[in-house]
């Protein structure tokens, strides 16, 4: 996602998973204990664990897409989420498209197989337990839906882009992405205020609805417009 610098540094986490290279920043961690909210350290640490492989989910959905296309994806977590980068894809609009909607639907599948465990095994019978479990759900399904809004750069932003640019003039269809995103956010800002109160929430759809304005005045500058 985005709101951290991702450039390698000593106090990184490295291992490779399923072949693919992970790196992990210390921002990562210090961003999901924040999202958490104030919690006991048990509940705090159940909850980096349940956003670590969340995350780790998602970002392998985009990865594992990415080699199946013939990419060498490597993988990396920081502030407020990841990003799955591969060299070698080959590229076009419907393997972008295939790659950026795998990610969220990795989620809604690790969330279907607990939804399956719970099924076949019933609730867990600690509360400790039923909290994980929600904690699941919320990072897979909610995380996933708002992912999947048409708001640069989540992934539904990524889609919208790729779909427009291809239907439309690339250039016109880059302007329209940028609008849609831009208007989506601020959307998502006054709702999040409204229905929920949460200034936190306001103030990082907002700053997804500034970046993109911002980004659509850099992209009509740099074209003379």
């Amino acid at each position: 996602m985005f709101l951290s610098s991702t450039g390698p540094s000593p106090y990184d986490v490295r291992f490779r998973l399923l072949g693919v290279p992970v790196r992990i920043t210390p921002f990562f961690w210090i961003a999901a204990l924040v999202l958490g909210g104030d919690r006991k350290p048990e509940l705090a640490a159940m909850w980096v664990g349940v956003v670590l492989v969340s995350v780790l989910v998602h970002e392998f959905g985009h990865a594992l897409t990415q080699r199946a296309f013939g990419g060498r994806p490597e993988v990396v977590l920081y502030a407020f989420g990841g990003y799955s980068a591969a060299y070698g894809t080959r590229p076009s609009w419907w393997r972008n498209v295939l790659i950026a909607l795998a990610g969220p639907f990795a989620g809604f599948v690790l969330a279907g197989l607990v939804y399956a465990y719970l099924s076949a095994f019933g609730d867990p019978p600690s509360p400790l337990g039923r909290r994980l479990v929600s904690d699941l759900f919320f990072a897979n399904i909610a995380w996933g839906i708002l992912n999947l809004a048409p708001i640069w750069p989540l992934d539904g932003g990524h889609v919208v882009r790729e779909v427009l640019t291809h239907v439309l003039r690339p250039a016109t269809g880059i302007v329209v992405s940028l609008v849609i995103s831009g208007l989506c956010a601020a959307a998502l800002a006054a709702w999040s205020w409204v229905a929920t109160g949460s200034l936190w929430n306001t103030a990082l759809a907002a700053s997804l609805a500034y970046q993109s304005f911002e980004t659509l005045q850099q992209y009509r500058a740099s074209r003379g417009r």
